[in-house]
Order: structure tokens, then C-alpha cells, then sequence
């Protein structure tokens, strides 16, 4: 059923509900509180396959990755280190440097 003022449309036809129809419908689907649903629109009884507790999905069939190797432990420093002989002078402390200017130049003033 068309309405008598529809044009062609390049969307495709525009149709009128029927009202009555659905309403209809709603009621056979949606009963009254304590009414059982027609037998037409109950989902059949689960198969063997389907039937049980709930389990988890089923995992992925990619290969589990290579788990990284344990690293080897180093070796432990010793607990101690060796003590060695106290360092000896072996020459006179020299003398303080004279500071000196670039070449050509004057001496710096004291």
C-alpha cells in the first residue's frame, strides 16, 4: 500500500504501516504478567552441544610466543679488596708556575 501523494522516489518506495497489524504482533509477543508466550516465538530447547554449565571461549589458535630465556647470573665481586702500600714521595714538590702571556706580549702587571 502506497500513499495516494507518494512521487517517485530514487530511495525506494515509501510505505504506510499498518498500525493495527503491529500492534497486534506486540500483544502476541509481550502477553499479559503471568500469561505464557505462544509456542511460535519461544527459542527451541538447547542441543546436547549447548547444553551444560557456561564454559570460556575457546582460546586462540596461535602458536603461544617463546618465552625469553632466564638470564645467568654474574659472578659476585670478592668480598674484599686487597689492601695496598701507602703511597711514597719520590721527589721534591716543585715550584708554583709564573703565568705567562701570549707571545709578543707585555708581562702581566703584579
Amino acid at each position: 500500500m502506497v500513499h495516494p501523494s507518494a512521487k517517485p522516489d530514487a530511495r525506494g518506495a515509501i510505505q504506510i504501516p499498518d498500525i493495527a497489524a503491529i500492534q497486534a504482533l506486540g500483544q502476541k509477543l509481550f502477553p499479559p504478567p503471568g500469561t505464557p508466550v505462544s509456542a511460535k516465538f519461544v527459542a527451541p530447547t538447547p542441543t546436547k552441544t549447548a547444553s551444560g554449565p557456561p564454559r570460556p571461549a575457546p582460546l586462540c589458535s596461535a602458536p603461544k610466543p617463546t618465552p625469553k630465556p632466564t638470564p645467568k647470573p654474574t659472578a659476585k665481586p670478592p668480598a674484599t679488596a686487597t689492601p695496598t702500600s701507602q703511597p711514597t714521595a719520590t721527589s721534591e714538590p716543585t715550584e708554583e708556575p709564573t703565568p705567562t702571556g701570549p707571545a709578543g706580549a707585555e708581562a702581566p702587571a703584579p
